[in-house]
């Protein structure tokens, strides 16, 4: 083998360590972008609805996407954006002082107001609510706290940033899923048509055992699958909602209902139908993801929006 030839397969190995699935032609179209001096976002959703994110590029392409960083390369857009975004950041931390709800000393201790201390989560999930008026509401509902602490999570796990640029991402993401919510009857109708036309005979059991309203497809769509796979898979069900295609949810829930189709089949009861909602996917995890993607690249959704009742939609 020449030189040449080793060290493209060098390259490829430590592509695929990176996490990259593509061809290095993709890779290098993704890098191009990403050195614009004004990135084109329409061009990088569409690279996130066609590919899985590399890791190594992951965080970067979130944060542009989602609106923490800009897409205007220059030091001094970049300069006047960031100083901008840390003003209202340290706005809402005093506003949320201001009103004695959340105290918020120096970096590493956080309290609820005569409670115990609260994590930087937390923080930022109240200070999600502040901006957008619904601080009451979280402190009132435990579980929408529990959902925007779990989406909060995320990005503290996935962004290699600091916490203003976590949080403009955990806010851009927010109104993503405001919008799937919208957009539920919808989304439930194009499932059960494809149940109807696709699976007929699942669709005709389910519906005998009064299944089918009981399956949590809202609840899968609201959480965006957090909790359904593990956060490898989690991260690139993300890239395809981030890149604007809802309907990416609709085919991972058809697939997560096609994974336990025998199953279902064999049931009895409506009860014994729901329980095998219950088990977790463990190893079928990235199958499940898999089947489910490709039934949404055949639908056509991830390059012609049209086709799906559910558009691509930007934010």
């Amino acid at each position: 083998m020449t030189e040449e030839g080793i060290g493209k397969n060098f390259r490829s190995a430590y592509y695929e360590t990176l996490g990259f699935r593509e061809n290095e032609k993709s890779i290098s179209q993704l890098e191009n972008q990403l050195k614009a001096d004004l990135i084109d976002l329409p061009r990088l959703k569409a690279f996130c609805l066609k590919n899985s994110l590399p890791a190594l590029y992951r965080p970067l392409v979130w944060k542009i996407l989602l609106g923490a960083v800009p897409c205007h390369q220059d030091p001094e857009t970049q300069k006047y954006v960031r100083d901008q975004k840390i003003e209202q950041f340290q706005d809402l931390k005093h506003s949320l002082s201001v009103l004695n709800a959340v105290h918020i000393p120096p970096p590493a201790s956080y309290r609820v107001t005569g409670g115990s201390p609260i994590s930087p989560i937390e923080n930022l999930v109240y200070m999600y609510g502040l901006e957008k008026g619904r601080f009451s509401e979280i402190k009132r509902d435990s579980s929408l706290r529990k959902s925007l602490h779990d989406v909060a999570k995320v990005f503290l796990d996935c962004i290699d940033g600091d916490e203003m640029e976590i949080y403009f991402c955990f806010l851009g993401f927010t109104a993503i899923i405001n919008s799937i919510r919208e957009h539920t009857k919808e989304m439930l109708e194009e499932l059960m048509s494809y149940l109807i036309q696709k699976e007929n005979v699942l669709y005709c059991h389910l519906s005998t055992l009064g299944v089918l309203q009981q399956i949590p497809c809202k609840r899968w769509f609201f959480e965006c699958f957090l909790n359904e796979f593990p956060l490898p898979e989690i991260e690139i069900i993300w890239d395809r909602l981030i890149g604007g295609s809802y309907s990416v949810l609709i085919y991972i829930a058809i697939s997560l209902i096609l994974h336990r189709k025998r199953a279902l089949l064999m049931s009895k009861s409506i009860v014994q139908a729901l329980k095998l909602f219950d088990q977790l996917l463990g190893s079928d995890a990235s199958i499940v993801l898999k089947q489910g993607l490709e039934l949404w690249e055949h639908s056509g959704s991830a390059l012609v929006p049209g086709n799906s009742k559910i558009k691509n939609k930007t934010y």
